[in-house]
């Protein structure tokens, strides 16, 4: 389950750095509950309608030091984040950290529940 996890991680970060909504509705689920970097809570449709009114603007992502945590039917990431760029026109730039709960459901992996904080050390 290990390397299917990674696949999914790469091709969100690569949806999330180039806005793609059509890869970003297939990797979140419906019920999607994520609470970002300022304390936000959004759901799919509003992290969609972010990406589509590029209020998410990502230069770059690099992920490090990814921890994956395969529980049955689910998988809890705990990762670290490079970012550089914007969030609602302000500098979105350092380091973040992010867990995210990938839950299968019918054949499909999406993610379920996510949550980023500004790491400061």
């Amino acid at each position: 389950m290990i390397p299917l996890i990674e696949t999914l991680e790469e091709r969100l970060r690569l949806a999330m750095l180039y806005s793609d909504t059509t890869e970003l509705s297939e990797l979140l689920a419906d019920d999607l509950v994520f609470t970002n970097h300022l304390g936000q809570r959004m759901d799919k449709l509003q992290e969609l309608d972010f990406h589509r009114e590029r209020l998410f603007l990502f230069h770059n992502i690099e992920l490090e030091a990814m921890q994956i945590s395969p529980i049955q039917q689910a998988a809890v990431v705990v990762v670290t984040a490079q970012i550089s760029g914007m969030f609602d026109g302000e500098q979105a730039n350092g380091r973040f950290g992010f867990s995210r709960v990938w839950v299968e459901r019918n054949g499909r992996w999406q993610v379920l529940v996510a949550h980023s904080s500004l790491i400061t050390e």
